[in-house]
């Protein structure tokens, strides 16, 4: 799959209706994503969506984002996915999954996502336990590349709770 990088958060969309045809005892909602990571660049929208980057410079259009940053011309000591997984690790209100979706550069400039990661998420989600009464279930759900992406929450409770 090639996400486009302006895109609103699709895949997480894509997740939503799919655990819900998949799920048919559970309710699934979009929630407000507010993981504070200490990034350059986070900034929510309106759907809920936090758009996050670890530049705090303007990157070239067609950066592949190797080892070797092009913008500072330096070591690139960062992987945006690490920095999530860790961030959401230590969440205050704990995440029952965190599902990344990692861009990576496959040729000519295009970047691809395996759809088998979509496929593995789409059943784990579909075989979460179902939350007790206290609350429903948070889910982080990423489209990110080693330096720029977009984090949403899904919310999984059971149609009784």
């Amino acid at each position: 799959l090639v996400p486009a990088p302006f895109a609103p958060h699709l895949l997480c969309d894509w997740l939503l209706a799919a655990v819900r045809a998949d799920a048919p005892g559970s309710v699934v909602e979009r929630g407000v994503c507010e993981l504070a990571l200490g990034l350059p660049y986070e900034h929510g929208d309106a759907s809920g969506n936090r758009f996050i980057s670890a530049a705090d410079w303007l990157c070239p259009a067609t950066c592949i984002e190797p080892a070797r940053c092009p913008a500072i011309h330096a070591a690139r000591t960062w992987e945006l996915g690490d920095i999530v997984r860790a961030g959401a690790a230590h969440a205050t209100v704990p995440y029952a999954a965190v599902e990344l979706f990692t861009c990576r550069h496959y040729a000519f400039g295009v970047g691809a996502i395996p759809i088998s990661e979509l496929a593995q998420a789409r059943q784990r989600l579909a075989a979460l336990p179902q939350p007790a009464a206290a609350g429903p279930q948070r889910v982080l759900v990423g489209t990110v590349s080693a330096c720029h992406g977009v984090l949403g929450e899904l919310l999984v409770s059971s149609e009784t709770a």
